[in-house]
């Protein structure tokens, strides 16, 4: 039943957005007495950290799968490539994970950091191991990290909202210049 509760509300979520969420709308939408939830979350901020949770636990999977790659280079690359895609792709979750949406408490942050910090790592990790094959000790990993996240975050939230205008077949490309740029600044 927790796995139902959990799909229900990520389905409400990418349908409606996060004001969709209520335990009264999942209980309608499993069929089931709105009471029946409280068994296995204590409210609807409970299913929402779940869902972070869940999503931070996904984008890290995404993430892992560029440490395939055969040199540092190509698994940052990778990396940023799988991260920008799956907030495209995830935006609904993405969204709730960075908390986009100004219907979500502020107080969720420091929930939050605690699923995020991974994330962070992992990306500070791929540039450092960069940073070290160019013998680069001039640029910070962590503030670098940073300011390429900077980049991504805004990078995703101007797409899905169509404040620029990419064909399909375009977006691709253009990443792939703009984190191209972005690696052989680690290089000098």
């Amino acid at each position: 039943m927790k796995n139902d509760i959990i799909n229900v509300a990520n389905e409400i979520l990418e349908d409606v957005g996060f004001e969709g969420i209520s335990m009264r709308n999942i209980a309608i939408e499993l069929e089931v007495s709105a009471t029946a939830l409280y068994r296995h979350f204590a409210n609807k901020d409970a299913i929402v950290e779940e869902l972070v949770k869940i999503g931070f636990q996904r984008l890290m999977k995404t993430l892992t799968t560029s440490l395939n790659e055969p040199n540092a280079e190509k698994r940052l690359k990778a990396c940023l490539n799988a991260y920008i895609a799956f907030g495209i792709k995830e935006f609904s979750l993405y969204s709730l994970m960075f908390q986009i949406d100004h219907a979500i408490h502020k107080n969720e942050t420091k929930k939050n950091r605690k699923y995020r910090q991974p994330v962070n790592r992992f990306i500070e990790d791929r540039i450092a191991d960069v940073l070290k094959i160019h013998k680069n000790r001039r640029i910070p990993p962590l503030e670098f990290s940073r300011t390429l996240w900077c980049f991504m975050h805004g990078f995703i939230l101007l797409l899905v909202n169509q404040q620029i205008k990419f064909k399909n077949e375009e977006v691709k490309p253009y990443v792939q210049g703009v984190l191209d740029a972005w690696v052989n600044q680690l290089k000098s």
